[in-house]
């Protein structure tokens, strides 16, 4: 289930990272550099072969792009740690992408979380940052938490998924998309499927 997950994440930033038309054109050009910016799967997506950090740099290496990867994930941070590590782990590699995953600790982590609405300016702040830095972001939903989509934490986790989804794409930002495993497969299950 984790190498089904880990390669559903990487074929979603691939796609964001080579524009419409999936391999159309590949938007990282030979000599960028890409920020993988998150938590414990972002952690976990740089140290595994099989993690979808890994992935997304062999799938561009495969494809002809010899990209620097800029691993950023810390286990178990949140949105506020992220917005405070921003310059230090990614802005000051001077990366041309960087890839968002944040949101399930926010949640997951109850009353030391962060509420919406400050989870809200935060994943501003590090898009406007990243922006003024010039750098494109690709926002990821946040992952489900455990398999049950229908669990309560999950219920929670909805309207922080869906401020993303509604991000305007701009060209700061250009790209917003949906995690594979947070997508239902049909309404009458709730499992989810990459």
């Amino acid at each position: 289930m984790v190498r089904r997950r880990w390669s559903g994440w990487a074929c979603v930033v691939l796609c964001a990272l080579c524009g419409s038309g999936a391999w159309a054109q590949v938007l990282v050009k030979e000599g960028d550099s890409v920020a993988f910016l998150g938590d414990s799967i972002t952690q976990g997506g740089a140290g595994s072969p099989v993690g979808y950090v890994r992935l997304v740099m062999s799938g561009l290496e495969a494809v002809g792009v010899k990209a620097q990867c800029i691993p950023a994930g810390i286990s178990g941070h949140k949105s506020n740690q992220m917005l405070a590590r921003l310059q230090k782990d990614v802005l000051d590699k001077k990366p041309t992408f960087m890839t968002l995953s944040c949101g399930v600790n926010d949640v997951w982590h109850g009353a030391n979380g962060v509420p919406l609405d400050k989870y809200k300016e935060n994943i501003t702040a590090i898009v406007d940052k990243c922006a003024a830095a010039g750098v494109k972001v690709v926002m990821l939903t946040a992952t489900m938490i455990h398999e049950n989509q229908a669990n309560a934490e999950n219920q929670k986790l909805v309207p922080y998924n869906d401020f993303l989804r509604r991000w305007r794409p701009s060209a700061s930002c250009p790209w917003r998309t949906s995690t594979p495993t947070c997508r239902p497969r049909s309404r009458r299950r709730t499992r989810a499927t990459c």
